[in-house]
């Protein structure tokens, strides 16, 4: 699963550089599908969110992800560690 942010210029209101927090899965059969993204306001990227993005996953029955694909943002490896303890990084 690759997990990034990017900026995108968002009008609430006024217009404003937010992050997207996107998820990206590969099947088995080398297909890629886009699993969700979020919005957290205009905070910038962080562990945090993506922690709670995790949890989104859980509460949606994912069991196992093999392997996440991430940047180094501070803080993301251990929010992986803690929701999903057995992926490798």
């Amino acid at each position: 699963m690759f997990l990034d942010g990017t900026f995108f210029f968002i009008r609430r209101g006024k217009t404003a550089k937010e992050p997207v927090y996107i998820t990206l899965g590969i099947k088995p059969d080398g297909r890629r599908e886009i699993l969700g993204f979020w919005l957290f306001g205009a905070e910038g990227e962080s562990a945090q969110n993506w922690e709670e993005v995790l949890e989104d996953f859980k509460l949606r029955r994912v069991q196992r992800v093999r392997i996440f694909i991430i940047d180094d943002l501070p803080g993301l490896e251990e929010a992986i560690k803690k929701i999903f303890p057995e992926a490798d990084r």
